[in-house]
């Protein structure tokens, strides 16, 4: 199942990230909030988290990270990873 996790953004004087989960029954749309960026990106991966440990699949030993089973993949975005290459040009 996909997890979607978007770049944080400002909202009303607060940092929030998106996300959303594919779940097999459909797709949950969710957000962290924090003081600054890097905490909005924390505690969303902290909500994602505690969503996926909650959660039926993972209650019956079907969620996995990788390998042959696949069912639990996270992805980047277009935009995320035109940022990871234009960061790994200016550390040269």
């Amino acid at each position: 199942m996909p997890v979607h996790l978007h770049a944080p953004e400002l909202d009303d004087g607060a940092w929030i990230c998106r996300y959303e989960i594919e779940w097999p029954e459909g797709t949950r749309s969710s957000y962290g909030a924090g003081f600054d960026a890097v905490q909005a990106i924390h505690l969303t991966l902290q909500k994602i988290g505690l969503e996926l440990y909650k959660s039926e699949p993972h209650a019956k030993g079907r969620l996995a990270w990788g390998g042959a089973r696949r069912w639990l993949r996270i992805s980047r975005t277009r935009q995320h990873a035109g940022f990871a290459d234009r960061r790994r040009s200016t550390l040269r």
